[in-house]
């Protein structure tokens, strides 16, 4: 089954917290009497519990099945169990990490941690998840008192050095080839929710003229910096994309980055972007849209039930509304709001909005303007340039 929580976890020092660096923890763990640390999350679980104290003594020998480690998994530090070892590789699983198992060498152990336990199976770690899972299940509300969406921002914004040090390809190969097919040589697209501008760099490369943009303004910076370093002609801007205009009929096409739709809190709201996304782009203009959707009836469940207990607490929020968890850097465990949608809540709000889906691909799902003689009806007004404009 999946799940709809991933595990999380993470390692910092203490007073006051910072995360914990393999460069740092081996400069610690050199005089032999080793360090306290605070482990934030949820992975070892019950062994550690988010929050709590541990201490870290140097390794002496390969470890053995069992015991507990403090890793380096390639510049990020974690605490993982040794489930058993195999042609001289460690094979670590959390202890309610239902996901797959890490290999790593020996090597790239730190230190050991004193924690109860034996090997962990796969069927104990998944229904360890499955009653972490139910009581998460109760939070039905993210970090935001007020608007749901400034719990991403705040997640965003945080992250925003994180996502710029990440290695790797701006855009996935099979999405690029699809952008290929359906935008024209030269073509401008529009980055919803660009982020630190990777997206939107890769695009650049194809000759593409690139509009990027991003509630966040640490990931604005860090794209300006960015393009700037390699000499790329990318416009970048702090918006929101349920106020944030663009010329009428100006654009090729839309990317939304991944679930960036879901991070728009009301279905009118979500609508309305639409209806004026509509506005931006040319006839035959297209939309590569993502959104985070339901995965099973277990996750329907789940989702059903946080709506009922909304409904009992007056809290607001429709069906599908939820949040995603991610560890801060005062090493306190935060959520931030996610929409999921089933595949009949996408038809109606992307047809409301004037838009037919076609094909979906990855984790897109492209739409395509519909001919219409009247503007779409919305139950809120939408702000800026009217609907229904022709080019």
């Amino acid at each position: 089954m999946r799940h709809i929580w991933h595990p999380v976890s993470s390692v910092f020092m203490p007073d006051p917290p910072v995360l914990a660096t393999p460069v740092l923890l081996n400069l610690l763990l050199r005089s032999g009497t080793g360090t306290e640390l605070i482990y934030a999350g949820d992975r070892m679980w019950p062994a550690l519990r988010d929050g709590c104290r541990v201490h870290v003594m140097p390794s002496e020998g390969e470890p053995g099945p069992g015991q507990v480690v403090l890793c380096d998994l390639h510049g990020v530090v974690d605490i993982l169990r040794v489930n058993e070892v195999r042609a001289g590789a460690l094979i670590l699983a959390g202890d309610s990490d239902a996901g797959a198992t890490i290999s790593i060498r020996p090597e790239q152990v730190l230190g050991l941690i004193s924690a109860a336990g034996q090997p962990v199976s796969g069927v104990r770690r998944s229904l360890r998840r499955h009653m972490l899972d139910l009581g998460e299940t109760v939070r039905t509300w993210s970090d935001s008192d007020g608007d749901p969406s400034d719990s991403v921002l705040t997640k965003y914004d945080y992250q925003a050095p994180f996502y710029a040090g990440t290695p790797g390809d701006g855009i996935d190969p099979d999405l690029l080839e699809w952008i290929r097919s359906e935008v024209p040589a030269g073509g401008k697209i529009l980055v919803a929710g660009c982020g630190a501008g990777r997206e939107c760099m890769s695009l650049a490369i194809e000759g593409y003229r690139v509009v990027g943009i991003d509630f966040s303004p640490g990931m604005i910076e860090l794209a300006e910096k960015a393009a700037a370093s390699r000499k790329m002609e990318i416009r970048f801007q702090v918006a929101d994309l349920r106020t944030h205009n663009e010329p009428v009929c100006s654009l090729d096409a839309v990317l939304f980055t991944y679930d960036v739709y879901s991070f728009i809190p009301k279905a009118t709201e979500r609508i309305n972007v639409l209806s004026r996304i509509g506005n931006w782009l040319r006839p035959e203009g297209v939309v590569f849209l993502s959104a985070r959707r339901v995965g099973g009836v277990r996750m329907g469940a789940v989702l059903s039930l946080q709506w009922v207990l909304r409904l009992i607490r007056s809290l607001s929020g429709g069906w599908g509304a939820g949040h995603t968890r991610w560890i801060a850097g005062d090493a306190t465990l935060r959520r931030s709001f996610v929409q999921h949608f089933t595949l009949g809540m996408l038809v109606r709000e992307t047809g409301s909005a004037g838009f037919v889906m076609g094909r979906r691909g990855g984790g897109h799902t492209i739409l395509r303007k519909r001919l219409r003689t009247s503007p779409v009806r919305v139950s809120e007004p939408v702000p800026g340039d009217a609907l229904g404009q022709e080019c």
